[in-house]
């Protein structure tokens, strides 16, 4: 998967490659599919607020009196904070065969990332479910978030909100996958 790929091309290809996988590891049918996500997200959001910081002086020092430097300068402001912005929306959304899709089988999962493919069936799955308390805003708003930690063989697979919908699909116990 390479740069400038669009949304509904990475999801294609990241599901062929859970596909195959899946088929030569004997997991069965597929059952869904739900994109994690990635780290890289936000950057629309993150040169929004640099435009905001940069447009403003901008546009006053090209309104107001000045020489050929501060016009210069003014002009450049306005340019970047324009610029930024689209700049980065157009880079995030290039960005998302780098997001991490858990794939749903049958008889186990397929997580597929940049430069991975790791499949999984359901009795070497470890799932350890976490319960996580925070708080948000300048008011301190909590939150409690349950996760499903996904690991086979020792090695760190994938983190599921316990509420996605993918999430009723993956066996808590070595029991529950001998039922499924």
């Amino acid at each position: 998967m390479g740069w400038g790929m669009r949304a509904d091309e990475a999801e294609r290809r990241a599901l062929d490659r859970a596909l195959e996988t899946a088929g030569r590891h004997g997991l069965g049918e597929h059952v869904t599919t739900e994109n994690l996500g990635s780290r890289i997200r936000g950057l629309g959001c993150v040169s929004a607020m640099v435009a905001l910081v940069l447009l403003p002086p901008g546009i006053g020092l090209l309104s107001g009196p000045g020489g050929a430097t501060t016009k210069a300068v003014a002009a450049l402001l306005v340019v970047l904070g324009i610029a930024l912005p689209v700049g980065a929306i157009r880079i995030e959304g290039r960005l998302t065969h780098r997001d991490t899709r858990l794939h749903v089988f049958d008889g186990g999962l397929v997580v597929t990332g940049h430069d991975r493919t790791v499949p999984c069936a359901w009795p070497d799955l470890r799932v350890e479910e976490r319960t996580e308390h925070g708080t948000y805003g300048s008011a301190g708003h909590g939150f409690t978030a349950h996760w499903l930690h996904l690991s086979a063989h020792g090695v760190f697979l994938c983190r599921l909100n316990a509420n996605n919908p993918a999430a009723r699909h993956i066996p808590r116990s070595a029991s529950d996958a001998e039922l499924s």
